[in-house]
């Protein structure tokens, strides 16, 4: 599956009002046009991350021009004031600012993968209402 069907089975799915997305992909972006969107591309996310609405659901394309140094402070924040679920798609591998290893150290969980032109991309999620079970 494409990574533009799966976000937009994602969309339909959870049907998010308003939704966040980070990306500088013009397939994603048009994919989500007729939704309440409030958009960052890569690079100034981190600059305009504390001008997003309170969200249902935000999603961080993991290979938009996100700073480095930035990458996990996005994903934080996001996660933790403006979105109750964020899910991030693309390569996780060491080498990147949202590996893996980060994003299970920020309580993400791999959800799923989608294929397209670029390779493979892992999907990771972290949604507040399941992030721990409680004890009995």
């Amino acid at each position: 599956m494409s990574t533009v069907v799966a976000l937009e089975r994602l969309l339909e799915q959870s049907q998010p009002d308003p939704f966040i997305l980070v990306s500088d992909d013009p397939a994603l972006i048009n994919a989500v046009s007729a939704v309440n969107l409030w958009h960052a591309n890569g690079e100034n996310a981190w600059r305009l991350i504390d001008t997003a609405p309170r969200a249902q659901l935000a999603v961080i394309d993991a290979d938009a021009s996100v700073p480095a140094e930035q990458a996990a402070l996005v994903t934080a924040r996001l996660r933790d004031v403006y979105a109750e679920r964020v899910v991030i798609a693309g390569p996780t591998d060491a080498d990147r600012p949202l590996n893996r290893q980060l994003l299970t150290s920020l309580g993400f969980h791999q959800i799923g993968h989608s294929e397209d032109t670029s390779g493979n991309r892992c999907w990771y999620q972290f949604d507040i209402d399941n992030y721990k079970v409680t004890p009995d």
